[in-house]
């Protein structure tokens, strides 16, 4: 997914996907990621003070998106490290019955300390997500390709992922 992402951010027209969510997300049989549902994507262009309306899943909106401000490929990478804190938890990260509460659940998100999920994944790994998903996208990871590099180093250093 984050190689599918730094290839879509960095192409010669760079393309913010804005609907990253497990439904859009298709893996063949050679285990290639395939980025589908390109109808909220947008070229990327210079940050303005234009807002947006949120377009995307509710259950997946990054903070910005649900609070109506310009949003960028950092919103792609909000939205990845929600695909990646529910498949390694099971649980939804956005909360809410309808579409309305998702939308004031993801708006209202805190930041989340750097150790909130190493009981379950270890540090190295709570500590990648808590920057993906940190609310502030100037905090956040700012790029695929950083995301893509550090997340294969975790996985280089540590025996529990050697094995995948």
């Amino acid at each position: 997914l984050l190689h599918a992402l730094k290839l879509l951010h960095t192409a010669s027209a760079p393309i913010v996907h804005s609907d990253i969510n497990p439904e859009n997300i298709i893996i063949n049989d050679t285990g290639q990621v395939i980025l589908i549902d390109f109808g909220c994507a947008h070229f990327k262009t210079k940050a303005t003070d234009e807002s947006f309306l949120w377009i995307s899943k509710p259950s997946y909106l990054s903070p910005e998106q649900a609070q109506g401000k310009c949003w960028d490929e950092r919103s792609d990478i909000y939205q990845a490290g929600i695909v990646f804190y529910e498949l390694l938890t099971g649980k939804r990260w956005i909360k809410g019955e309808s579409a309305d509460e998702r939308k004031e659940h993801a708006a209202a998100i805190k930041p989340m300390p750097s150790h909130f999920l190493a009981p379950i994944v270890g540090s190295d790994i709570s500590n990648y997500l808590s920057r993906m998903l940190h609310p502030d996208p100037h905090q956040r990871i700012q790029h695929a390709g950083v995301a893509t590099d550090w997340f294969e180093q975790i996985m280089a250093s540590d025996p529990q992922f050697n094995a995948i």
